[in-house]
């Protein structure tokens, strides 16, 4: 548990430089790694979910059954990984 806390907060603080060291502990699948770019980059996505509904935004952090959206307009969500349909860049 400490481990994915100290990951969420090298992902939150500025996009502080993550080296393949720390990311080859927790990143198991080509997803997780696809998120880590994406977080690094600051990369804005639309989310389409299983219900059909939409969101913009960008991932602030996410762990092995979440991941954190922050809107444009600052609101930030915890979404279930399994919830998102797919995910289009901006």
């Amino acid at each position: 548990m400490t481990q994915e806390l100290s990951v969420q907060d090298n992902l939150s603080e500025d996009n502080e430089k993550i080296t393949k060291k720390s990311i080859r502990r927790w990143v198991n699948t080509y997803t997780d790694k696809y998120f880590v770019k994406a977080i690094k980059n600051n990369i804005s996505f639309t989310f389409k979910f299983l219900d059909n509904s939409s969101l913009k935004g960008k991932m602030q952090w996410f762990n092995k059954y979440n991941v954190n959206i922050v809107t444009e307009d600052g609101v930030e969500y915890t979404i279930l990984k399994h919830s998102v349909k797919y995910m289009i860049q901006n």
